[in-house]
């Protein structure tokens, strides 16, 4: 068995469905990039998620971030006279992975902690009505 792990984003809206036995299942590809500039590869990979996991998986939707670990393999397939093969994972575990802020705020820096030489002087990188250094906890 080969062991991976796969980072990247949802090409799609994950996709649930039942076995006969009660089973949930849940299907989505995910695309990860690798390289930069004119040598950046993209990679698409189909993901399968079983039982408990599949019912937390089938929510995530195309665009999120997502870690996925399982069982790797390359899967051949031929339609219409064509040949190909896929790469694939048996997730056991699937994480969706936090993106950050959207907001305004995202974009400033955060304010420093002092280095206990204070100027008496206001930094220009922090609002005036702001909290002490002394009480910024990193």
């Amino acid at each position: 068995m080969l062991s991976a792990t796969v980072v990247g984003r949802l090409t799609r809206d994950a996709e649930t469905r039942a076995t006969t036995g009660g089973t949930s299942i849940a299907s989505f590809s995910v695309a990860t990039d690798h390289g930069f500039g004119e040598r950046k590869v993209t990679t698409f990979v189909g993901v399968s998620v079983f039982g408990k996991e599949a019912e937390f998986a089938g929510k995530l939707l195309k665009g999120e971030r997502v870690a996925v670990s399982g069982a790797g393999y390359l899967r051949k397939w031929e339609a219409g006279g064509k040949s190909g093969a896929e790469f694939s994972i048996d997730a056991h575990r699937v994480e969706k992975l936090w993106e950050g802020r959207q907001d305004e705020q995202a974009t400033q820096p955060p304010a420093r902690a002092s280095n206990g030489r204070d100027t008496g002087r206001q930094r220009e990188d922090r609002p005036s009505q702001g909290a002490p250094d002394d009480d910024i906890p990193f």
